[in-house]
Order: structure tokens, then sequence, then C-alpha cells
């Protein structure tokens, strides 16, 4: 089961990421949240991504809270979210 989940979520950020590609940004945030409900491997990623889509949309309260919530798991994407937090609230 554990492995039949982890390639499901897998499988589910590459899709995410090929809508993102295509300007589908609808279909996008619905792989990205299924990734990020699993909670897995790809958790961060789709965070990221996510709070990207988000700041596209002008929805910035949004990706204020998802750009945070990077910040404090200390992921890979610390410095990248602080810097677009920062520019987030100068705007």
């Amino acid at each position: 089961l554990e492995k039949s989940a982890n390639q499901k979520e897998t499988l589910n950020y590459y899709k995410a990421l090929n809508y993102h590609a295509l300007d589908n940004d609808k279909k996008a945030l619905k792989y990205f949240n299924q990734v990020i409900s699993a909670k897995g491997d790809f958790y961060d990623d789709a965070l990221w991504q996510k709070a990207l889509i988000l700041i596209k949309q002008d929805k910035t309260k949004q990706a204020g809270e998802l750009l945070k919530q990077l910040i404090q798991n200390n992921s890979k994407y610390k410095n990248q979210a602080q810097v677009k937090l920062d520019s987030l609230e100068k705007s």
C-alpha cells in the first residue's frame, strides 16, 4: 500500500506540473492540493508551486500563508519563500 500511495503522489505532482506548464492552473491546483493532502515526499514542492500560482492569481494572502509554512518547515524553499514573502508584503 505504501508504495502505491507514493506512486500516486508522484504521478499527481507531475500531472500538476504539466497542467501548470499548460497554463491550466485550475487543474494544476487540484493536483497540487491532492499532493499537499498526502503530506509525502512532494509536500514542500507542491506548497511552493501552489503559492506561485496563487501569487499569479493575486491571491496574495493565501500565498503568504503557504510561504510562511515553507519557512516554518525549514524546507528547501525557505530562502526563496522568504524573498517572495518580503516582496508580497512590500507591494
